[in-house]
């Protein structure tokens, strides 16, 4: 098997150990090449921590994903280059989440080239601190989606920044709905 898509449409809470023990055993094969995985609407609260998914390049997720476990996640996944998640929230302000400066922010080790992320801005008024955090932490990206009031100022930040952050130049931003 080269390539391999899954779907995961409802989760029963009582078999997360075997879940993770078989996805693990999957994603992680070294005869898979490249791997989707999709949970949808699955109500599963992925933790990152005892994922072992080496192979996937493509994971979707249709439930919310805190974004401590969305940080997480993207390194938990090094062959991933597309991550679609249906919906971020945000449990701490990100000014909280977010504390270093411009100068201390590091890299993510990671292969993420398109990203599609939704943060609602009704429930989160200020969602761009974790965008603009995302976005200068993943230097492979070449595509972000987000919600359509998201995108205009999330350009600005962008072009703001480029000249300390030179990934941003090519970075195309647009609306994912």
């Amino acid at each position: 098997v080269h390539t391999l898509s899954v779907t995961i449409t409802h989760m029963n809470h009582a078999s997360m150990s075997e879940f993770y023990e078989t996805s693990n055993r999957i994603f992680s094969n070294p005869e898979i090449f490249q791997a989707k995985l999709q949970l949808s609407r699955s109500r599963l609260d992925l933790e990152p921590s005892k994922i072992a998914w080496t192979n996937i390049t493509h994971l979707a997720m249709g439930d919310a994903v805190e974004f401590s476990n969305f940080l997480l996640l993207i390194t938990a996944l090094p062959r991933a280059v597309k991550l679609d998640i249906a919906e971020i929230t945000l449990q701490n302000h990100p000014y909280e989440i977010l504390n270093e400066t411009d100068d201390s922010i590091k890299p993510f080790k990671s292969r993420i080239e398109d990203l599609r992320m939704y943060i609602n801005t009704e429930m989160y008024p200020t969602p761009l601190p974790a965008i603009e955090y995302v976005v200068l932490r993943i230097h492979s990206l070449r595509r972000v989606r987000l919600s359509k009031d998201a995108v205009l100022p999330a350009r600005v930040i962008a072009k703001l920044l480029e000249p300390n952050y030179p990934h941003l130049v090519e970075l195309v931003i647009d609306n994912a709905y």
